[in-house]
């Protein structure tokens, strides 16, 4: 099996935690569902919002199968919505 790139292990909780953080998500004030969980919504305009940061905080491992995505990523003004 094929990955695009490897980091360290991260529950998805963790980054939940990061992306709230950064003020990127936000939980909905809601009845949660029948299995007691809630819904997240993207709280930023991808198209707007520069993607480095979000690199930087999940920490992405940089290797030859994540190279082409971090040159992306890092280069100035490259968005949330050109790497989605």
């Amino acid at each position: 099996r094929s990955t695009l790139w490897s980091a360290q292990h991260f529950d998805l909780a963790d980054v939940v935690e990061v992306l709230k953080t950064m003020d990127w998500i936000g939980k909905l004030q809601e009845s949660q569902g029948a299995d007691g969980s809630a819904r997240w919504v993207l709280l930023v305009d991808p198209v707007q919002t520069p993607v480095a940061p979000l690199v930087q905080n999940l920490l992405l491992a940089h290797d030859e199968q994540s190279g082409n995505f971090w040159r992306t990523a890092l280069r100035a003004g490259c968005t949330l919505h050109e790497v989605i």
